[in-house]
């Protein structure tokens, strides 16, 4: 087991780069799903942090074309287990608006969306739904934190259609509330980590342009921040750190 001891360098390590909001698509906002399992006693739900970086990154690499795609408004929620093995999660659920993919090209995030590939207009989200957890193992502990590696089991859904998916080595960080966490989001933070491929054929996508232009195989990037504290907090802190960043970024009056 490796121990760690700076936090900050915990932290710093499984951010993402930043994703431009400006290449964000205006997507209609969802609401968090709610817990459907008897909650253990005294369970803390944590819930992601949507609208900041890039929470997924998809890449299709075709013969003709690589293609590379983004979204920061997953939302969704993560109960964690027992406090000496808090990864073995009791529950956990995510949705992500369809149209809140964006390639970096208006026109082909346009395509993207329409009836001849995800077709948001019939299915605007895409769901996952824990399950269950396997080989859980810690690998990392330090001051305030500690990360275990995991095998996430649940069920997504895309374009309709239902199927198992099993994510293995996915990383699970908790930190517990610092100074250094409170300048990401009041409360325990935990950052949810993974990779994993799907093919869109398994979820009844079809196109001529799979494979040339258009990988069958996308692979899947996930860096998802959650906070213990409650969503109105969350969005309280959210709008005080935004006021002062605007107030930095105002001239100052000059003298008269």
């Amino acid at each position: 087991m490796i121990r760690l001891t700076s936090l900050a360098l915990a932290i710093s390590a499984l951010l993402l780069p930043p994703f431009p909001a400006d290449a964000q698509q205006a997507a209609q906002p969802v609401q968090e799903p709610k817990p459907t399992m008897p909650l253990p006693e005294g369970a803390v739900v944590y819930h992601a942090l949507s609208g900041r970086e890039a929470q997924v990154v998809f890449t299709s690499d075709a013969p003709l074309e690589k293609i590379v795609g983004k979204s920061n408004a997953v939302v969704g929620y993560v109960v964690p287990g027992p406090k000496d093995q808090p990864a073995k999660l009791a529950g956990a659920a995510f949705i992500l608006p369809v149209r809140s993919l964006a390639t970096g090209i208006p026109l082909r995030d346009e395509h993207l969306v329409d009836r001849a590939w995800l077709n948001a207009e019939s299915f605007p989200t895409i769901d996952f739904v824990l399950t269950k957890v396997e080989d859980i193992k810690e690998i990392k502990r330090g001051e305030g934190f500690t990360t275990w590696s995991v095998t996430l089991v649940g069920d997504m859904t895309l374009h309709g259609v239902k199927r198992q998916l099993r994510v293995p080595d996915a990383r699970l960080s908790f930190f517990q509330e610092s100074d250094k966490t409170r300048s990401i989001a009041p409360g325990d933070l935990l950052f949810l980590k993974c990779e994993y491929t799907v093919r869109m054929s398994d979820f009844g996508i079809r196109h001529a342009d799979v494979p040339k232009k258009v990988s069958d195989q996308v692979t899947l990037a996930q860096m998802i921040r959650l906070s213990s504290a409650s969503p109105s907090a969350i969005e309280a802190a959210s709008k005080q750190a935004r006021q002062v960043e605007a107030s930095a970024e105002t001239p100052s009056q000059p003298p008269r």
